[in-house]
């Protein structure tokens, strides 16, 4: 059985591989000889494999939570978990109202009137960050678990 060409190997190391990106060809036929597309293919799935194990791995929960106590201002506050965090839970206990936004400023707030709370389950660790920021003095309090 023959070695697989350098540019194939380095083509596989690329985490988007994909083996209909390679064509070869004998006698400026396109052709695909048996050894190297079984390889190609075991290739392919176990890259597919490696992204679902990663998945997996990152849905487990780490077990920590982290309480934010905010006092709301009329300007905004950024919030940062100490690391990335799977879920957030904020409640407005204040007599205003405040707006929150997850990961970037900017987006789509979400408003929450005194007493209403809100709940994000990320399923993986993607809360990096939030923002808070309120009309009239208000608090409010955070869970972020991980």
């Amino acid at each position: 059985m023959s070695e697989i060409p350098k540019e194939i190997q380095e083509m596989m190391k690329s985490e988007n591989f994909n083996p209909s990106q390679i064509k070869i060809t004998e006698n400026d036929q396109n052709v695909m000889r048996p050894d190297i597309m079984q390889f190609l293919m075991t290739a392919s799935i176990a890259s597919q494999a490696v992204k679902m194990r990663k998945y997996f791995d990152d849905k487990e929960s780490k077990g920590w939570t982290q309480n934010f106590v905010i006092p709301v201002v009329p300007a905004v506050q950024r919030f940062e978990p100490d690391t990335p965090a799977q879920t957030i839970y904020v409640i407005n206990d204040g007599p205003a109202v405040i707006f929150v936004e997850i990961n970037k400023r900017f987006s789509s707030p979400t408003q929450l009137n005194n007493g209403e709370d809100m709940f994000i389950d990320f399923e993986t660790h993607k809360l990096e960050c939030f923002f808070v920021w309120g009309v009239g003095a208000a608090g409010a309090r955070a869970l972020v678990t991980g």
